[in-house]
């Protein structure tokens, strides 16, 4: 499965920008530029509706390619459900992941820590292993 996010929303990491940075450097992630004008517009109706322009844009590309939109805002989740896109969440792939041992539950758990030191919460447990 490729991985892609769009240029806005490559724009709008704050942390772990020399991660990302790595990521798209080893070839792991594709940027897609949002340049249609009709894609522009879609954002903008989107971004009137609450959302930010990062959700927007996802939704946009999910929509136009079809693809798995990976996505935590619950406002965002149930627009891009309404339209019928395919989701799916943080909490989710990482689970996969340490079911498909690719990511260990202390390494998962370290997650969790981070996100708290920077005000996300894509998960609302204390343990992945609630969620297994």
């Amino acid at each position: 499965m490729e991985l892609v996010c769009t240029d806005v929303v490559r724009t709008e990491v704050i942390h772990q920008k020399q991660e990302l940075h790595h990521i798209f450097a080893m070839g792991l992630m594709r940027e897609i530029r949002i340049e249609r004008p009709e894609h522009l517009q879609d954002i903008e109706t989107l971004y009137s509706r609450g959302l930010g322009r990062g959700e927007s844009s996802s939704i946009v590309l999910a929509k136009d390619t079809s693809c798995l939109l990976l996505m935590d805002d619950i406002k965002a989740r149930k627009i891009a459900a309404n339209q019928g896109i395919a989701l799916t969440s943080t909490a989710e792939v990482v689970v996969k992941n340490i079911q498909c041992c690719t990511l260990s539950l202390r390494d998962a758990d370290e997650f969790i820590l981070f996100w708290k030191s920077i005000g996300e919460f894509p998960v609302k447990v204390k343990s992945f292993r609630e969620l297994l």
